[in-house]
C-alpha cells in the first residue's frame, strides 16, 4: 500500500485518463486500479468531481511547464507559432487529459483550486498575443476581432483583456477540432 494514497489515487487517474480517456475515471476504477477498496478514495475526496480535478490538476500542471519551457521568443509571430504548436500537440497526445482539463464544470466548485492553476496558464498562453499589434493586412482572425481601426487606418487594441479570452478561445477551439472533441 502506498505511503501517500491521495497522491496514488490521482496518478492511478492520471493513468487510466491517458490509456482510456475521461470517461474511464469512476471512482470505482481508479479505487481497483489502485488496489484499494472503493470507498477509499472519499477519505480524499468528497466527490467524484474532486477526484476529477486533482487529475485535472496534473494536466495542468504539465501544459504550464511545457509551455514555461519554451521560453520568451525574440520574434512575437515566431514565438506565438511555437506556442500555437505545443499546445497542440500537447492536445493530440494528451488527449484524455486535454478533454478533462476543459470541462467547465470542473472549474467551480472543487478543493483543487483549478481556476487558480489555470489563470498562469491563460497568462502564458495570451502573453505571445501582448506583443503582437494588428493592421489591415493582418492574416490572424483572431487579432483582427481585437482590433479596431483608428482615424488613421492602424489598427488600434481594445480591451486587452478581450484579445486574450479570444486568443485562448481560438487556440483551446483549434485543439478540440483537431482531436475530435
Amino acid at each position: 500500500m502506498p505511503v501517500d494514497l491521495r497522491a496514488h489515487l490521482v496518478a492511478t487517474g492520471v493513468e487510466l485518463v491517458n490509456a482510456e480517456g475521461p470517461a474511464a475515471l469512476s471512482l470505482r476504477e481508479i479505487a481497483r486500479r489502485a488496489g484499494v477498496s472503493h470507498g477509499a478514495p472519499r477519505r480524499y475526496f468528497p466527490s467524484h468531481r474532486d477526484l476529477l480535478a486533482a487529475v485535472a490538476r496534473v494536466g495542468y500542471d504539465a501544459l504550464s511547464a511545457r509551455i514555461a519551457a519554451l521560453g520568451e521568443q525574440p520574434d512575437p509571430r515566431a514565438g506565438l507559432l511555437a506556442l500555437g504548436r505545443l499546445y497542440l500537440e500537447f492536445a493530440r497526445t494528451d488527449r484524455g487529459m486535454f478533454e478533462l482539463m476543459f470541462r467547465h464544470e470542473l472549474l467551480r466548485g472543487n478543493h483543487e483550486g483549478l481556476r487558480t492553476v489555470s489563470r498562469p496558464l491563460f497568462r502564458l498562453v495570451v502573453t505571445p498575443a501582448r506583443s503582437l499589434r494588428c493592421s489591415s493586412d493582418c492574416s490572424m482572425a483572431i487579432l483582427r476581432v481585437g482590433c479596431v481601426s483608428d482615424k488613421q487606418g492602424t489598427g488600434t487594441p481594445i480591451n486587452q483583456y478581450t484579445l486574450e479570452c479570444g486568443f485562448w478561445e481560438v487556440q483551446s477551439g483549434g485543439a478540440r477540432v483537431l482531436v475530435g472533441l
